[in-house]
């Protein structure tokens, strides 16, 4: 039989007891995590910008058309 693998997102423990504030550097899963967190918000907020520029675009090429017809 295979043993588990042990689960490195909990805190170590002594004696059954979790140790507080005993990690100090992020774990490798942490920083692969915070990294997924941090490409998505800079995607979603990518996505938010390019869709303001093009109602911005489209809001000038309404304007110019506006323009052209009533002068």
């Amino acid at each position: 039989m295979v043993a588990p693998l042990p689960n490195h997102d909990q805190e170590p423990q002594v004696g059954g007891e979790p140790v507080s504030g005993s990690r100090t550097a992020p774990t490798w899963r942490e920083k692969i995590r915070h990294s997924v967190k941090w490409s998505m918000k800079q995607l979603a907020a990518g996505l938010v910008a390019g869709a303001a520029a093009a109602v911005l675009a489209g809001l000038w090429k309404l304007a110019e058309l506006i323009v052209h017809v009533f002068s």
